[in-house]
């Protein structure tokens, strides 16, 4: 499989910049999108459908170039820069769910019973809401006061200058 990625045309492959990490620094990556079909079951019989293969190529930070293989069910008619985004989003979806087991106790559910376990995770789930929204008002309050801090200074050191 890893002989794909490098056969494939220079002119074939999509240039994106995706948003990484918080600071919003850029990942610049070129991706290709090929409809397979997976060999997995082939020996026993088993047809698969036809799937995406997303092919993604961006610079280690050995200044490389690294290829990586997604498999994709979704509809043809996505576009490539769409299924990349989403495979990317797996890192913060990974995170949220740490989070929620760490500091919010999602894995300490000992009940027995279908419906006490809903209930507890979406008790995890609303106080999860609740603390992100309680971090969100607390960053957006932090912003306004730098912002005020620096008019303030600014209108202090135009005063003075002019003094």
């Amino acid at each position: 499989m890893s002989d794909v990625g490098e056969k494939i045309a220079q002119d074939a492959w999509e240039h994106l910049e995706l948003q990484r990490d918080s600071k919003g620094k850029p990942l610049m990556v070129e991706a290709v999108s090929l409809r397979v079909w997976p060999a997995t079951g082939y020996r026993q019989g088993n047809v698969n459908e036809e799937v995406s293969l997303i092919i993604e190529k961006r610079e280690s930070e050995s200044k490389e170039k690294e290829l990586r293989y997604y498999f994709s069910n979704m509809p043809q008619c996505k576009p490539t820069i769409e299924m990349v985004r989403i495979f990317h989003e797996r890192f913060w979806i990974e995170h949220g769910y740490q989070q929620l087991k760490e500091e919010l106790g999602m894995d300490h559910h000992e009940g027995r019973s279908w419906i006490g376990w809903h209930r507890h995770v979406i008790l995890v789930f609303l106080a999860y809401g609740y603390l992100t929204w309680i971090r969100l008002l607390e960053k957006k309050r932090k912003s306004q006061e730098v912002w005020k801090t620096w008019i303030m200074l600014q209108e202090t050191a135009g005063r003075e200058f002019f003094c």
